[in-house]
This record gives C-alpha cells, sequence and structure tokens, in this order.
C-alpha cells in the first residue's frame, strides 16, 4: 500500500466544499483512502497553525 502526506491544505478541501480549488481532486484521494488503496498521513498541528499565522488569522486555534 502507497502512503500519501496531505497538508491542511488537502485537509481544509474535504471540510470546506465551496470556493476552493482543485476539490475534485482532493476528493479522489480520500475516496481512495477510503476504499483502501491508501494509506494517509498529516503532519502535525503546528503546520496548520504556521498557515493560519502566514494568511493573517491570528495565534489560536478555533
Amino acid at each position: 500500500m502507497n502512503t500519501l502526506v496531505v497538508d491542511s491544505s488537502v485537509i481544509v478541501k474535504w471540510i470546506n466544499q465551496t470556493k476552493e480549488e482543485n476539490i475534485e481532486k482532493a476528493d479522489e484521494i480520500l475516496q481512495s483512502a477510503l476504499d483502501g488503496n491508501i494509506e494517509l498521513v498529516a503532519p502535525e498541528l503546528y503546520q496548520t497553525q504556521n498557515e493560519r499565522v502566514k494568511n493573517g488569522r491570528g495565534n489560536s486555534v478555533p
């Protein structure tokens, strides 16, 4: 089985299905994992936090 590392931008596409580019590709990745074809791993929460800071959204996680 192949392992795929997904970053926070892919995970956001699974949650926010509007106003996101490449939602279809993100959904294909998720479906492939649900079907057992790939294993997904994600970076630690700090990456999501860093993205929030870069985008001017503050230092707190909602």
